[in-house]
């Protein structure tokens, strides 16, 4: 078995250089692949391997941790912090986003390997030997030694596979789109819920789309009376509409918000809705969402024929029960 006599922490000041300097790989997505390859070692060693100096400084050849025992532990250590931390980034303002991962595990480093190196310096100063690195020697190894040593192996290529390998396939995003309805406050309440005949109310209609696509949208507004009943034969619930009163559409074309690297919501677009009516009724005030080209409806005619068929065909609906009244 090999040894190397080090008297400077030259391991330490590696994994710290080494994950600063992965900084621009990660910001700037140079490269995919080259990427997740030079960030292999930041998830599933270097913090568990600051982390276990930092903890266990071994300084002595006597003291000295068996190489293959070392990594085991650093690769078993790395997983668990990297776990932690995700969990409780989850459960933080920051979120667990790219930049929050990234900066929170150069802290850790950080840390760690500040404290042991400080720890190292101290036993030195105490019992001044050159710090000693057993290099693995196959031949020297017991079988459960080598077994072990098969296994990490194993382990690490099967994890470079998986990198590479997810790093070529397509990555399959979500489409949606954010369609909502807010009240006179700019949030989801204070909805009118009264209003007198003649009387006006507004609200705020917003889209973002999600869609990785350019889409046509079409809102039609529309003012609904309608009436639930239970079905005690097919135990389901039946709507009958009394009336169907065609409002307003409004149109407009969004590009896809292409937000998803933003880690602050953002509204795309946004637009006041004023509306009045002249009878009195429990009305139930429906916004419709179509990406399709929607017919033309002449404003306050009464669609209740198809009432169902039209609130099915919508690609999404919100509505707001209203009470009009003298």
């Amino acid at each position: 078995m090999k040894t190397v006599t080090i008297k400077f922490p030259l391991d330490i000041f590696i994994c710290l250089l080494y994950s600063y300097l992965l900084i621009p790989f990660i910001f700037f997505n140079i490269n995919d692949i080259l990427r997740v390859l030079l960030g292999l070692p930041l998830l599933i060693f270097i913090p568990g391997y600051l982390f276990l100096l930092s903890i266990a400084p071994n300084h002595s050849e006597k003291a000295e941790m068996d190489s293959i025992h070392k990594l085991a532990f650093s690769i078993g250590l790395s997983i668990a912090i990297i776990s932690l931390d995700g969990i409780i980034l989850f459960y933080t303002p920051f979120g667990f986003q790219l930049n929050s991962i990234v900066i929170s595990l150069l802290l850790i480093v950080t840390l760690s390997g500040g404290i042991a190196a400080y720890r190292r310096h101290k036993l030195q100063r105490l019992n001044p030997h050159p710090l000693t690195l057993r290099l693995p020697s196959i031949r020297s190894k017991s079988r459960m030694d080598k077994i072990l040593l098969f296994i990490l192996t194993c382990a690490i290529l099967l994890t470079l596979f998986t990198a590479i390998l997810i790093s070529f396939l397509p990555i399959k995003q979500e489409s949606f789109t954010e369609f909502y309805i807010l009240g006179a406050s700019g949030s989801t309440i204070h909805y009118p819920k009264s209003l007198k005949i003649g009387d006006e109310a507004v609200v705020t209609i917003g889209l973002v789309n999600h869609e990785h696509k350019t889409i046509d949208y079409t809102i039609e507004i529309w003012l609904v009376n309608q009436t639930l009943v239970y079905d005690n034969t097919s135990k389901t619930m039946n709507t009958t509409y009394h009336e169907m009163i065609y409002l307003e559409k409004i149109n407009t074309t969004l590009n896809d918000a292409e937000n998803s690297d933003v880690l602050e919501w953002q509204p795309q677009w946004e637009q006041n809705y004023t509306f009045s009516y002249n009878k009195t009724g429990r009305y139930t005030l429906m916004f419709l969402l179509f990406t399709s080209p929607a017919p033309e409806y002449v404003p306050l005619q009464n669609y209740r024929e198809i009432a169902a068929s039209e609130i099915e065909n919508a690609y999404q609906s919100i509505y707001i029960w209203l009470n009009i009244h003298k």
